[in-house]
């Protein structure tokens, strides 16, 4: 008995959400991490795959999770594995990174969004000349002043 309710349970959860009037205003009256948006720019000079190829396919590891687990919500692993065996959180995140520019150095920070320009120029193997990425670093939680001193040395 159990194991159908807890499934009647899971279905009509789905595609719900536990954000109502009340407590979404934290969003507008909360900090929110801060946000840095920098465009990578790759050029090759003798070698497409080495100068663009590579540094923008390591760019976009690090932008995407190291590993997401084929296991699926927590309430399907609950229904299969019981609450004994189910991992609240499976997946393993995103690289951190951190950032020298200029006279600061940036971290902890993760790519939460990057692009490729697929109309970029090409050699005439197909291979990027060229490639300019646009990418949105953030920070992991809000920062404050004092934090925003600690980038500045």
């Amino acid at each position: 008995m159990f194991g159908s309710d807890l499934q009647r349970l899971a279905h009509g959860l789905e595609g719900r959400t536990a954000i109502t009037k009340l407590n979404s205003t934290q969003v507008f009256v909360g900090a929110t991490p801060a946000k840095f948006n920098i465009t990578a720019l790759f050029r090759a000079w003798k070698d497409p795959v080495k100068e663009v190829h590579e540094p923008f396919n390591q760019l976009m590891k690090w932008a995407l999770p190291v590993e997401l687990s084929d296991e699926g919500s927590l309430a399907a692993r609950l229904l299969q594995d019981g609450f004994k065996y189910a991992t609240t959180f499976p997946s393993v995140a995103p690289v951190l990174l951190a950032v020298k520019y200029k006279d600061a150095t940036y971290w902890p920070l993760v790519i939460e969004s990057i692009s490729k320009d697929t109309n970029a120029p090409v050699d005439k193997n197909g291979k990027f000349v060229e490639l300019s990425v646009p990418m949105q670093l953030t920070t992991l939680a809000a920062i404050d002043r004092g934090d925003w001193d600690k980038y500045l040395y």
